[in-house]
């Protein structure tokens, strides 16, 4: 897309979106960098988000930081080249004195950026990089050493809600001719070509996407030519191909590899194929290949319509149809899919199946996660022991008979450190059941916890067959005795056994033991969390009307009458 058609559309999606929130991402740099702002906007406008790009003053990063600290967004561009004037060239020239006290001075500033922006919502800094103007010596440069050494400082020493971009790999994508804007460096500090600033939008796109919650859940694979090379069903087992011995099955071997990898990162993996479930099964039993049958969640191995089998996997999952990726070799089956399905996101297998593990790690863009946490590397559990529970309801007649059998439990935590990560990660991912839908980093948690000014909740929910993790937390605001739910929300793989009214109950517990008289909370419609609509309606709180576009709620803890579900124990630590 030209730049022309960029802006043009830009402006049009801005016109689109001007009733939504407003999304502020302030740019510090020692450069030249507003040029960059409309690919910025638009990357984030075509996510649905009302994003408006402001550039900071010129090389004033250390106090455009405190100005800007409560912004939605901060990208840092801190450039080698104008650390000092001419950096590039003059380190050379200094001496080792001279450079180390230059390296010193730097890394407090780092310190002090550090420090001013801990707090802030999401930080994306760029390393430091010498390339634009090293990449043709041959020999290691004093610049690229210095910006080795600082760079590892940062790595070492960042908080948690940075994200660091490698401005290298951008720079090798396109190459240092691409990237350098030489006409304008000189007299006007803009570094980075238009090309550049093209690219660098895009690569951050998934540090984005993560941190308003938009990262992709689910990834649906087809079976033939898509994760073994081979048609079950013509050509055996004999034929298929998927070990190291020839050029194909390195390829299938290489992209199950990277399959299982998402996997272990939290990714739920699910088949869908028009096949024989007895041919791929014996697939899986007899070849030995990186992934296994189990690491499957969800196999729809029919003759039905792919979009029908892929609607049924969402409804199964409990996630939005835009949470899916779904990967074939069929182009008429990821047009059918994409027709039907237009939320979906889908993946033709390349035809050239030597480019099939690059696309694959494009792909993985779409699942980015900024944060890690334990309930990742076992939500593949979770979902297959709820898979287990779900062929339990069906033998017992009522709803509350099968809830008493599971043996519901939930073990309830006040404040605690530890359960961070996990926390914001959840309020990052959880769209359905979600009362408000406000995001927030480790590091705003971090700072509310030792706040007196906030009360954090969470829970982890279990039962006879498992434990679920931490799936639920609620944020309250207090202000004399008053308090406020500024968050409430619920994973969705729990939803259906009244947790959420055993850990409400439990919450107006506690802050009543603080003289809370009043209870004031707000729902916030989105495209997905029409089901709680009506959760403080059904919990007896009074509709206050209406602000923006929030309903606001208020209700009297003396007059908030708790559900005392008997068939689920909670335990308090």
């Amino acid at each position: 897309m030209k730049l022309t058609e960029l802006l043009e559309k830009n402006r049009e999606l801005e016109s689109s979106l001007k009733e939504k929130e407003p999304y502020t991402i302030a740019l510090l740099s020692n450069i030249t960098i507003s040029q960059i702002e409309p690919y910025i906007e638009f990357e984030l406008r075509n996510l649905g988000v009302n994003a408006k790009a402001i550039s900071a003053n010129y090389d004033t990063i250390l106090q455009d930081a405190e100005i800007y600290k409560d912004k939605s967004c901060l990208i840092i561009f801190w450039e080698l080249t104008n650390i000092i004037d001419g950096f590039q060239h003059r380190i050379e020239l200094l001496s080792n004195s001279e450079s180390e006290a230059l390296i010193l001075r730097v890394k407090s500033w780092i310190d002090h950026l550090f420090d001013t922006l801990r707090s802030s919502k999401l930080v994306i800094m760029n390393q430091f990089s010498a390339m634009l103007f090293t990449a043709h010596i041959p020999a290691r440069t004093k610049a690229e050493e210095i910006g080795t050494l600082l760079n590892s400082y940062i790595r070492e020493r960042k908080p948690d809600n940075f994200s660091l971009v490698d401005l290298d790999k951008i720079i090798s994508q396109i190459s240092v001719n691409e990237s350098f804007n030489t006409r304008d460096y000189y007299s006007s500090k803009i570094l980075y070509s238009s090309r550049f600033y093209k690219e660098y939008a895009e690569h951050i796109r998934p540090i984005l996407k993560a941190s308003l919650g938009l990262a992709k859940k689910a990834l649906i694979l087809d079976c033939d030519n898509t994760i073994w090379g081979g048609i079950a069903g013509e050509d055996g087992i004999s034929g298929i191909k998927i070990s190291g011995e020839d050029s194909t099955g390195r390829i299938f071997k290489e992209v199950q590899n990277f399959i299982l990898k998402l996997k272990n990162s939290g990714v739920l993996l699910c088949l869908c194929s028009k096949n024989n479930s007895s041919d791929v099964e014996e697939i899986f039993s007899k070849l030995e290949m990186p992934l296994t049958y189990d690491d499957f969640v969800i196999k729809k191995i029919n003759w039905d319509d792919k979009a029908k089998n892929i609607s049924q996997i969402a409804d199964e999952l409990n996630i939005g149809l835009d949470s899916i990726v779904f990967v074939d070799d069929s182009e008429f089956e990821i047009n059918r899919v994409k027709s039907v399905l237009e939320d979906v996101t889908v993946a033709l297998v390349p035809k050239d199946l030597s480019k099939y593990p690059q696309f694959m790690t494009k792909l993985s863009c779409d699942f980015f996660s900024t944060n890690g946490t334990e309930e990742d590397l076992l939500r593949s559990k979770f979902y297959l022991e709820e898979a287990k529970r779900k062929d339990l309801k069906s033998s017992f007649e009522s709803i509350e008979s099968f809830l008493r059998s599971l043996e519901l439990r939930i073990r309830f935590y006040k404040n605690k450190p530890d359960i961070l990560p996990r926390m914001a990660q959840l309020t990052q991912k959880t769209n359905q059941f979600n009362l408000t839908t406000r995001r927030y980093t480790e590091a705003e948690l971090t700072t509310m916890l030792y706040s007196s000014e906030w009360l954090m909740y969470a829970f982890e929910s279990g039962d006879r067959l498992g434990s679920s993790g931490i799936t639920g937390l609620s944020l309250i605001k207090i202000d004399s005795n008053i308090a406020q739910i500024d968050t409430f929300l619920m994973s969705c793989r729990v939803i259906g056994r009244n947790f959420e009214f055993a850990f409400f109950d439990s919450v107006i517990e506690d802050i009543s033991k603080l003289g809370i008289s009043n209870l004031l909370a707000e729902y916030i419609p989105t495209k997905k969390n029409s089901q709680v609509e009506n959760f403080y309606d059904n919990l007896g709180f009074s509709n206050n009307g209406s602000k923006s576009q929030s309903t606001l709620y208020q209700i009297s803890l003396k007059e908030y009458k708790p559900r005392h579900l008997d068939y689920i124990m909670v335990e308090y630590e």
